[in-house]
Formats: structure tokens, C-alpha cells, sequence
């Protein structure tokens, strides 16, 4: 998996010099019409041909796959990134992580699962535009067999490579659950808990629920957890979020 922004010269994209052709799935409507509008104007060659709240209502508005699909990491159908993403795969699309959040875990999961790239919403116009040449041009690399083989190009955004390359190479996560990191990554980070709660769409007594076990596993594996400040030394120790934000 390349984390270190755009991978090398690439050639044409699918469709033979044609104009690539992109879904968007986000739950906020504006999100799809702004990036009609600002790739229109760019004319970077690039059509946002259909937009929907969900996977399944992309899939049923378009007779066939568009190239790429722009997918927020996070929707309020509550389907994970990891399974929208297979989803998406095995219709024949490429998939691209469209998100203004840094759910670093969702991003990598997504990745793992077939995911071409991800870019964040903040990042500019033109880096979305190189991120979708990108993913929809085929690259040849060698695999680990020595084989030969051509394969969609990745894109992760300079945003989020550091935070990715980190969950890579981290150590141990205390055997906290998926539901127990993304809550100590985002209260460590400095949120609070109404504030997670919103973000992950629980109920504060569940991010509670999930915060007091996730300390007693962090007790357990030696470090301190009875303070914010002693969560976010654990979670920076551990990799769960960067040492530097």
C-alpha cells in the first residue's frame, strides 16, 4: 500500500482518452452538487454522473459503474466504509475515500479492504483531480511472486499519510475493539464525550460504556489511564494517534 501521496508517472485512464466518468456517495446533497459544479468549471475532465446517500441508491440510479466512486468514510445509513467499499469493488467500480473527518482506523480498514485512495475534503481541488487520474489509471508493478501485472493507481492524501503510516506500524493496541480505539482516538484527541458520542452516532452512556473498558484495558497492559492527559500519552505510545496534531 503506497501512504506517501501520488505513486509515479501513470498513463491514460479507462475509457481510452474518454472522460472519466464518477459517482459520489455522502449523506450531505451539497457535497455531490459542489463537486459537479467546481470539476465543471475546472473542466479537468472529469463528470460526476450520479450522486446518492447510500451505495445501494448509487447502484440502482446508473445502468452500469461509473470509473470511480467518491465514498464518505462515514454515512447515517450506519453501513461501514468496509463493506460500502466491497460493495462498490464488486460491482466493477473503483473507490476512492472522499472524508472531512480523520477516522484513521475507518481509512485504513477501507484501504485494507480495496479502497484505491483517499483524499480529504479540505485538500485542494487539484489534488482530487490527480487523485481520480490516478486511481482510474491501471500501473504495472511487480508482485511478491516476481509476476508482472497491471493494477489501479493509489492516492492517499498528504493530510493523513503520517496518521496512516503510524497505524501501520504501531504497536499493540491493548486488545482494545474497533468501537473502544475510535473512542480513545477521538477523546484523546481532545474531544468530549458528548462530542464522540455525536461523531459516532452512540449515545453518551455507550461511549462511556466503551471508554471505561477501554482504560481498564490500558490498566491492565501498564499504562496510567485515570486522567485525559494519561489517555492521550497511552494512545500516542500505542500509535493510535500521532504525537503531533
Amino acid at each position: 500500500m503506497t501512504l506517501n501521496g501520488s505513486s509515479g508517472t501513470l498513463n491514460s485512464d479507462a475509457g481510452n482518452g474518454g472522460r472519466i466518468r464518477i459517482g459520489v456517495v455522502d449523506d450531505h446533497p451539497l457535497v455531490g452538487d459542489g463537486l459537479r459544479a467546481v470539476l465543471g468549471q475546472k473542466d479537468a475532465g472529469i463528470d460526476v454522473v450520479a450522486t446518492s446517500d447510500t451505495v445501494e441508491g448509487l447502484r440502482r440510479s446508473l445502468a452500469e459503474p461509473p470509473c470511480a466512486v467518491l465514498l464518505d468514510i462515514r454515512l447515517a445509513d450506519s453501513s461501514t466504509p468496509t463493506d460500502n467499499t466491497k460493495r462498490l469493488l464488486a460491482w466493477g467500480t473503483r473507490v476512492l475515500i472522499y472524508t472531512q473527518g480523520d477516522q484513521h482506523e475507518e481509512i485504513l480498514r477501507a484501504l485494507q479492504a480495496g479502497a484505491s485512495g483517499v483524499v480529504h475534503k479540505q485538500d485542494p481541488v487539484d489534488e482530487l483531480v490527480e487523485a481520480v487520474r490516478i486511481v482510474t489509471t491501471d500501473e504495472f508493478r511487480i508482485t511478491a511472486d516476481g509476476r508482472g501485472e497491471r493494477r489501479p493507481g493509489q492516492h492517499v492524501s498528504r493530510r493523513l499519510a503520517q496518521a496512516l503510516e503510524i497505524l501501520i506500524h504501531r504497536a499493540p493496541n491493548a486488545n482494545l475493539t474497533a468501537q473502544e480505539l475510535e473512542v480513545v482516538r477521538l477523546y484523546a484527541s481532545g474531544m468530549a464525550g458528548r462530542h464522540v458520542a455525536q461523531v459516532m452516532h452512540l449515545s453518551e452512556a455507550t461511549v462511556k460504556t466503551y471508554l471505561r473498558r477501554a482504560k481498564d484495558k490500558l490498566i491492565q497492559e501498564g499504562f496510567q489511564a485515570g486522567t485525559k492527559h494519561d489517555i492521550r500519552t497511552a494512545a500516542i505510545k500505542l500509535g493510535i494517534i500521532p504525537p503531533i496534531r
